[in-house]
C-alpha cells in the first residue's frame, strides 16, 4: 500500500496517524516462503519536521510458521517490528511503499536459527526420525575421521 507523503511534506509541525494493512499472505526469506498466521495493522506516526522532510514512526507485528532447523516440526515465529524513518520527499518521491518498508524491518528482525524448543534433539541422521518424541533405536556411533586409516587397515585384516 502506498502513502502520499506529498501534503504532510508541504505542512511544517503537522502530524498525521495511519493504519496500514500489511498485505502479503507469507514472508519470503532466501527463496523460503513462510506463511503469516496473523497480524496486526501497522500504525504509522507522520509528522513533518521541516518542509519536504517527513518522519516517519511504527509499529507492526506479525505471527509467521517455519519448520524448526533441526527437527523440522512447525514452529509459530513471532515478528515484532518497531521503525524510524526519515524521508526526504524532494530526493525519494512522495509516496511511501508501506509494504515495501515493514516487509524491510521484517528481514533485519527474522530469527537466524528457529527452534521448537531451545533443547531440540533434531532428526536421526540415519531414519530421519524426530528424536524429541523418542530414540529410534539405529546406532548412532560416529567414528573419529582421524582414526579411519588405522580402521581400514583392521577392517581389511578380518
Amino acid at each position: 500500500m502506498l502513502i502520499h507523503l506529498s501534503e504532510i511534506s508541504q505542512a511544517e509541525g503537522k502530524n498525521e496517524k495511519k493504519s496500514v494493512a500489511y498485505e502479503p499472505d507469507a514472508v519470503v526469506i532466501s527463496g523460503e516462503t513462510f506463511p503469516i498466521k496473523s497480524k496486526e495493522e501497522a500504525v504509522f506516526n507522520l509528522s513533518c519536521p521541516e518542509k519536504g522532510k517527513v518522519h516517519v514512526e511504527g509499529s507492526f507485528s506479525l505471527e509467521a510458521t517455519a519448520p524448526c532447523d533441526r527437527c523440522l516440526t512447525e514452529v509459530t515465529v513471532p515478528v515484532s517490528v518497531d521503525f524510524i524513518e526519515e524521508i526526504d520527499v524532494e530526493e525519494t518521491g512522495a509516496e511511501l511503499d508501506a509494504d515495501e518498508l515493514l516487509y524491510k524491518e521484517i528481514l533485519m528482525r527474522w530469527p537466524m536459527k528457529i527452534l521448537c524448543k531451545e533443547e531440540c534433539k533434531g532428526i536421526c541422521m540415519k531414519c530421519g526420525s524426530n528424536l524429541n518424541e523418542g530414540e529410534c533405536g539405529c546406532d548412532t556411533f560416529v567414528p573419529d575421521p582421524r582414526m579411519a586409516a588405522i580402521l581400514d587397515v583392521f577392517n581389511n585384516s578380518k
